[in-house]
């Protein structure tokens, strides 16, 4: 989620999954339909979703941020927290692994 997306989507709205788009040629679940209502208006929006730790139940309400000006473009904070774990708990151990290398590599270097 872009830090722009983020800094326009200001209105808290109470949105419902109501079902989840299949892709065409795959038939794998891409991402969740969510509607809402807002300024006199019904909403339904969907777009792809990269988390994959967080799944949209369906039935399910969240609190999204949509852009006042644009209430088709939102930001869920919930999903966007998963991919943030999600994306931590991939780039660790190689971390850890390059910080394990370096140690044997300098402990050599310095003994």
């Amino acid at each position: 989620m872009g830090m722009i997306k983020k800094e326009l989507c200001t209105q808290k709205v109470i949105a419902e999954c109501t079902g989840k788009y299949r892709d065409s040629e795959s038939h794998r679940i891409k991402y969740p339909v969510y509607e809402f209502d807002y300024g006199g208006k019904h909403y339904k929006v969907s777009k792809e979703q990269k988390s994959p730790g967080f799944t949209a139940e369906i039935g399910s309400s969240y609190e999204i941020y949509i852009n006042p000006d644009n209430p088709e473009e939102y930001y869920h904070p919930q999903a966007d927290a998963a991919d943030k774990r999600w994306k931590i708990f991939i780039i660790t151990p190689f971390v850890l692994l390059f910080l394990f290398q370096l140690y044997l590599v300098l402990k050599d270097l310095f003994l």
